[in-house]
């Protein structure tokens, strides 16, 4: 009957607990399964049924049952489906001492199940895939549970790796439970009092998990990567002060769980120096709990609340915990209370440590409908962020690609700013990474730009770095190249191309003599370069910024005369000696004029200067001899261009009539008469007209 009532009891417990879950998909974690193939260090054994203690020495097992000389079932490896009830070891109403180690179970529905039995240890097994429990202990005492391992099945989906019923001064320590997808790792349930649970590694479903079980301990276990809950604790009446009372939880590791910690409906329970982190809701959430305390614990970055104090949960008592960090949608929620006298410090001079106390009051207000406040609140961080110093910078005016990249660091970063001049122009949420800013676009001057980087506790570190503008670059002349025209063209200019930005004053210079200056506004530079006369020049542009850089570019204009001279052909002329009235007049054009040479049988016989366009030269040919005369006539103007005109004069004896008609010997005066060599020659000096228009 007592084992009906039993049953009847672990389904309705598991149906109950199952309905309290809050998800369903295991973390993915997996342990050697050593095959059965390779297990050469066990004896291979049927299922072991044990009903009294004088089975064991019927059945031959090595021992005498004292506490000195247990009986010793070690070294095999058993099948638990080859059991009518699937179960690898089941051990039933025996007080004799016995001990089950170095074994390996599998299969089956069970690994070993204990009823009603005291003083057994079960060490150093393995007990790998059954389709329900591990381990089953119920109505049992003295018992230990001690090194072992334990592996669901995720394909079947276990139960339980460890679960005791009604049982009293059991240890169970140093067990790693892994993969029990369907409840969880270690439960206690049903009035399991005075047991101690310390140093296992559990990850499954649920860590460790206790239901209407009192004054257990809990300690040094790591309850991590638990889709559910890292440690479950209820009750399974709404008044917290049956069944679930004075447990202690100590020194326990609860993190990258679903829930951290949650415990309902229990009383007089010491929670400390436990470690609830990373978790995906709560770190701890403590529902209808009274009379209890939770003191040194670290409640950190929790994806919701760090500790939450449910409705009717009265007079706990809170302090020395480190709560930061928790955060919901960004925000730091640390911790609420909706219950009632409710104490957040010693009521002396001791609070909790916060991450998002700023230290500018002396209270510590808690979230949520109780109104409470930690009266003696401390910073969870007194350390300032690091920052280094970047030099300080000089930068060119009008070039980009500038920044100041600062490298803070702290373990909690929250914002930074940036201050130029003191005016606020950036800030955000600081991530812990660098922190660059812009500093293009500047005019010239100095700037003070400034960080202040922040941390969750409002600790906060500046650096400064001064910012100068300087303009050293001088500005940028595309000028033409040295060109020339034609004298008397016009249209002809110099354009100078500038690049500055700060631009301020020019002066051009023609053959080192000043010719135009001014302010300048920046914009191109031109100018006319007509009207000279012929000849080189050299045009000298200078401009200046604001910063007094200079530039300069020069300009080679050569004004040429390449257009000869223009005179006028004169016919070729005759006439008798002694007749009057014969000259030969050439009218001479061009712009630069310059001189004229007349030679007669390659005799000068005139020249000078020729000082305009429009002049005329007048040979008289009166008093020249009789024969045939070459007259040449050479023009050159200033550039050197010259043009000839030839003219045969050809003078007849006084008794020749020609056409032309009789010359009048009064019109010749002959000068002088030179012998030269074996002839003479006349030399005639002509008097030449010079004419001026």
């Amino acid at each position: 009957m007592r084992k009906s009532i039993l049953v009847g009891i672990l389904l309705i417990l598991s149906v109950t607990l199952y309905s309290v879950d809050i998800a369903t998909s295991p973390n993915s974690m997996t342990i050697d399964k050593h095959p059965v193939s390779i297990l050469s260090d066990y004896v291979v054994h049927d299922p072991i049924l044990i009903t009294s203690d004088d089975d064991f020495e019927t059945q031959g097992w090595p021992g005498n049952g004292t506490e000195n000389n247990p009986y010793l079932i070690d070294g095999f490896v058993i099948n638990g489906s080859k059991s009518p009830s699937e179960t690898c070891l089941m051990v039933e109403d025996t007080r004799v001492h016995f001990s089950v180690t170095s074994c390996y179970f599998f299969n089956g529905q069970f690994g070993i199940q204990f009823d009603n039995v005291s003083n057994s240890r079960i060490e150093n097994n393995e007990i790998h895939p059954v389709d329900a429990d591990g381990i089953v202990i119920t109505s049992s005492d003295f018992i230990t549970i001690k090194n072992n391992t334990l592996l669901g099945s995720a394909l079947h989906g276990s139960d339980h790796a460890l679960i005791l019923y009604n049982c009293d001064n059991t240890t169970i320590a140093k067990n790693t439970c892994i993969e029990y997808w369907n409840f969880g790792c270690i439960c206690l349930s049903s009035d399991c009092n005075n047991n101690t649970i310390s140093s296992n590694f559990c990850s499954s479903r649920r860590g460790i998990w206790l239901w209407d079980s009192s004054q257990n301990t809990l300690f040094n276990n790591t309850c991590n990567d638990n889709s559910n809950y890292g440690i479950f604790i209820t009750s399974s009446s709404s008044n917290p002060l049956y069944y679930c009372y004075g447990n202690i939880l100590l020194n326990n590791s609860c993190d990258d769980n679903g829930y951290g910690m949650w415990i309902e409906r229990c009383s007089f329970f010491t929670i400390t120096n436990n470690t609830v982190c990373d978790n995906t809701y709560n770190g701890i959430q403590f529902n209808a709990g009274i009379n209890s305390s939770l003191t040194n614990n670290q409640v950190l970055y929790n994806g919701q609340h760090g500790i939450v104090l449910g409705e009717n949960s009265e007079f706990n008592t809170l302090y020395r915990n480190i709560i930061g960090w928790n955060s919901q949608s960004g925000l730091q929620e640390n911790a609420e209370d909706y219950g009632s006298n409710n104490s957040w410090d010693d009521g002396i001079s001791i609070g909790n440590i916060w991450s998002d106390y700023t230290g500018s009051t002396t209270n510590y207000s808690i979230h949520g409908s109780a109104g409470s406040v930690n009266h003696y609140p401390m910073k969870a961080d007194t350390i300032s962020p690091t920052i280094d110093t970047p030099n300080d910078r000089e930068i060119q005016f009008g070039f980009n690609g500038y920044s100041i990249t600062w490298n803070p660091y702290d373990e909690h970063p929250e914002t930074y700013s940036v201050y130029r001049e003191g005016v606020l122009i950036e800030s955000d949420t600081w991530y812990g990474s660098s922190i660059t800013v812009d500093i293009d676009d500047l005019e010239l001057g100095v700037y003070n730009y400034t960080l202040i980087v922040s941390d969750t506790c409002w600790n906060t570190r500046t650096d400064t770095v001064i910012v100068t503008v300087l303009d050293t670059t001088e500005p940028i002349i595309d000028g033409p190249d040295d060109f020339q025209y034609e004298y008397g063209t016009t249209n002809h200019r110099i354009t100078w191309t500038i690049t500055e930005f700060k631009p301020y004053y020019f002066a051009i210079y023609r053959n080192e003599i000043q010719i135009d200056s001014g302010p300048w506004d920046g914009s191109n530079i031109q100018i006319s370069v007509d009207g000279l006369d012929f000849g080189t020049y050299n045009f000298t542009l200078v401009v200046s910024d604001t910063s007094n850089n200079n530039a300069s570019s020069t300009v080679l204009v050569t004004v040429m005369d390449t257009i000869n001279p223009v005179i006028n052909s004169l016919e070729d002329i005759q006439f008798t000696k002694g007749t009057t009235g014969h000259s030969l007049t050439w009218t001479l054009q061009d712009t630069n004029p310059f001189s004229f040479v007349v030679v007669m049988d390659s005799i000068e016989i005139a020249s000078g200067p020729w000082n305009s366009t429009g002049e005329t030269v007048t040979i008289v040919l009166d008093h020249i001899t009789v024969g045939t005369h070459f007259i040449t006539i050479t023009i050159t103007d200033l550039a050197g261009n010259e043009v000839s005109d030839v003219v045969i004069v050809s003078v007849l004896p006084e008794s020749t009539t020609i056409t032309t008609g009789p010359l009048a010997d009064s019109q010749f005066q002959f000068i002088a008469v030179l012998g030269i060599g074996f002839g003479v020659v006349i030399l005639v000096i002509v008097f030449v007209v010079f004419k001026r228009k």
